[in-house]
């Protein structure tokens, strides 16, 4: 499923911020950039919000070609959440390089996509598109930015629970090129804020 929505959106140049640059120092650079704007979202946020942020794994090495994702971490922020997807190494996504995150903001299979996902991130070296369940599809509609930034080893994004009009959901991650990989590798993770546990594991469903 994460396959066939990834191929619905073409490949164009939009609002990602990642790294650019003809030598190596401008790339280095760059990234510097990029990992200080990650480091300042999820630092930036309150002490409270830093103790209540919640970290999930993925085993290294499951992913093939694909980017090898080993870790998402969820802060609150005002107004939503941020969300943190670590990867093994340094990775360049590209047009062909996909990261997407499906959500279930009702935490019910039997609703939504074929997943149960109200909503679904997708994001590459281009862009991020955040798209929403219509009842027959997951369509891009309007909603308020992500701020996405894509540094070597992570990709970071903010959600509002305005537009996904739930605080809790349960979740899966995904990686995409010729191979994926799949976070949890079976079930879901389950973010709850408030539930007193920095540590989130996966469940069966």
């Amino acid at each position: 499923m994460f396959a066939a929505e990834a191929k619905r959106f073409p490949n164009r140049p939009v609002t990602m911020k990642k790294r650019v640059g003809r030598s190596a120092a401008t790339v280095a650079l760059v990234a510097v950039v990029a990992l200080t704007l990650v480091h300042a979202r999820v630092w930036g946020a309150s002490a409270a919000a830093r103790s209540q942020a919640v970290a999930y794994t993925d085993p290294v090495g499951d992913a093939g070609d694909a980017p090898d994702i080993v870790g998402i971490s969820i802060v609150p922020a005002a107004g939503g959440v941020v969300v943190d997807i670590k990867l093994a190494s340094a990775t360049e996504l590209g047009p062909y390089g996909w990261v997407l995150m499906g959500l279930d903001t009702d935490r019910n299979r039997s609703t939504g996509a074929p997943r149960g996902n109200e909503f679904l991130v997708l994001a590459n070296g281009d862009r991020v598109v955040l798209t929403r369940w219509d009842g027959r599809h997951l369509l891009a509609f309007p909603h308020r930015p992500l701020r996405a930034v894509e540094a070597p080893t992570s990709i970071s994004f903010t959600l509002s629970s305005e537009d996904l009009r739930s605080r809790s959901f349960d979740f899966s991650a995904a990686s995409l090129r010729q191979d994926a990989d799949l976070a949890p590798a079976d079930g879901v993770f389950t973010y709850a804020p408030g539930v007193g546990s920095t540590r989130g594991a996966a469940r069966a469903r």
